[in-house]
């Protein structure tokens, strides 16, 4: 896997302004989470581009009341027809954490949020949990 100097050749981390830009990232951001052991650079890296295609997102490709993460989780599980023993093995997240994130007990984190989404090709801010704010 490239540095993170090389990284920043291959996809800069500036604001994502097209649709072509934000499948880069994603791809991008899949590589990089589907890694066993990141370097610090290479964690640092993805947790920006993470957060710039959440930004995208939100700006270009808005929900109006998102399902929570875990709900949708398991949604995307049964539709799939999935098991937990499965979804471990085509996402790298241990059987013991997905349990956990289903049950409330483990918030889900940028590695497991991007895996999830390109496992089920969804966009990454759908595992984003949403607060609302008061005016």
């Amino acid at each position: 896997m490239p540095s993170y100097s090389e990284l920043i050749v291959e996809f800069p981390l500036r604001p994502i302004r097209t649709e072509r830009q934000l499948d880069q990232a994603a791809r991008l951001a899949f590589q990089l989470a589907s890694r066993e052991r990141l370097t610090r650079g290479e964690q640092d890296y993805l947790d920006v581009l993470t957060h710039l295609i959440e930004l995208y997102e939100s700006q270009h490709h808005p929900i109006d009341h998102p399902a929570p993460p875990r709900a949708l989780l398991q949604f995307l599980i049964d539709e799939n027809g999935l098991t937990l023993s499965r979804l471990a093995t085509e996402t790298g997240i241990k059987v013991s954490t997905l349990s956990e994130i289903l049950h409330g007990k483990r918030e889900l984190n940028v590695q497991h949020i991007a895996r999830l989404a390109a496992r089920f090709r969804v966009e990454p801010g759908l595992f984003i949990e949403r607060v609302a704010t008061v005016a």
